[in-house]
């Protein structure tokens, strides 16, 4: 089944982490299969160009970091302590090789030693610069699906995940509706 993935999160593992949908309620995964990652791979950054996955213990491993990010967002979010086994999967993968840009007939394609391993290493080096004490700062949870995302707005007051078609809109409409009523 294709899967229609939000990439407006502000940044690669936010996006990443967006990969389950109302965690705070029905929890829907939206990586079932190597396919569906591939999907999301394929717009998620163009470093990934055309992988392919097809391993089912690769699609496992970044559930893992997934679900690691998750926790150490969570935990920065409410003000505690980063859980270390999660830390440790984020530091391992980033440590990992990742890609390297090279230039062939003028386009600017990314390579690596091993593409499975780059792709982790870019989502959690990611992932540690996010929760870096700057970028903690502009962190946000949404009020209505409590997705995390990064405040990249000018005057860093943004509150929902999507103020024009989602979930701010919908909290206006409400707020309209009851204003009315």
């Amino acid at each position: 089944m294709k899967r229609n993935f939000e990439y407006t999160a502000g940044s690669l593992a936010l996006n990443f982490v967006d990969t389950v949908a109302d965690r705070h309620g029905s929890t829907i995964e939206l990586l079932d299969t190597p396919n569906q990652l591939n999907q999301w791979l394929l717009r998620a950054d163009n470093r990934f160009g055309e992988i392919s996955i097809t391993s089912v213990d690769f699609l496992a491993e970044a559930i893992a970091l997934r679900e690691a990010i998750y926790d150490c967002l969570n935990a920065a979010l409410s003000s505690n302590k980063l859980p270390g086994i999660s830390l440790d999967l984020i530091n391992k993968f980033s440590s990992l090789p990742d890609f390297r840009p090279n230039i062939k007939a003028n386009r600017i394609m990314y390579t690596a030693p091993d593409a499975e391993a780059a792709i982790l290493s870019s989502i959690a080096a990611d992932a540690v610069m996010l929760l870096g004490e700057a970028s903690l700062m502009k962190l946000r949870r949404c009020p209505e699906c409590q997705m995390i995302f990064k405040d990249n707005s000018r005057p860093q007051k943004r509150v929902w995940c999507s103020s024009s078609s989602g979930c701010g809109n919908r909290a206006k409409v409400r707020r309209h509706r009851a204003n009315k009523g």
